[in-house]
């Protein structure tokens, strides 16, 4: 199977869910695709190439978008193939994380009451991830997550490498599936995944 995403932090994710939940599925090409329009563009490339081999894609809602099917109608001008698996996050990957709530908690060093029950329902999850880093106790997440004063980044230099970390060393998915329906989704679409 393979995958397909935006950026370093959604790979993590995908490899992560990937092995936990389908352990017999081998992992071809894993395609970082650089942003959403990229996946965009080459979506009818992906469908053509899911004749011969599983595809599965994972792309942020963001706010371009009112709801999953809003993204899928103007995504899919052709009709989607069988092998092409394709998944939204509500509204991006980082609820995801925040969905494992008692994990990020303990990780930032946070009450875990900061983070809402239900991450779906974030307007903006990277942007309160941000705010949560900034309060940390722990130094090297305020350092590594947060943007530096006097740049124009929007997130600080190790912000993909350490949130990738907390994917594959403590991000507990099953403990965030109670609180992300996207998420829940994403499981039950690679639980059904029938290889060729």
């Amino acid at each position: 199977m393979n995958l397909v995403f935006e950026d370093d932090l959604s790979g993590a994710i995908l490899q992560r869910l990937v092995t936990q939940v389908r352990p017999d599925c081998a992992v071809g090409l894993c395609y970082r695709a650089g942003g959403k329009g990229n996946i965009k563009r080459k979506l009818s490339g992906f469908n053509n190439a899911a004749k011969g081999m599983l595809y599965l894609v994972l792309v942020d809602l963001d706010e371009e978008y009112e709801c999953p099917p809003t993204l899928l109608e103007d995504w899919f001008k052709q009709e989607k193939h069988p092998n092409l698996y394709f998944r939204i996050a509500v509204r991006e990957v980082e609820s995801w994380l925040l969905a494992s709530r008692s994990a990020i908690a303990n990780y930032f060093g946070i009450a875990q009451v900061r983070i809402p029950l239900y991450t779906d329902e974030i307007q903006r999850p990277k942007e309160l991830l941000l705010s949560l880093a900034r309060k940390s106790r722990k130094k090297v997440i305020r350092d590594d997550l947060v943007p530096q004063m006097g740049t124009t980044a929007k997130v600080g230099p190790n912000y993909n490498a350490r949130l990738a970390g907390f994917v594959n060393q403590l991000w507990d998915y099953e403990e965030a599936l109670g609180f992300s329906s996207s998420l829940k989704r994403m499981v039950e679409c690679l639980k059904s995944i029938k290889e060729n």
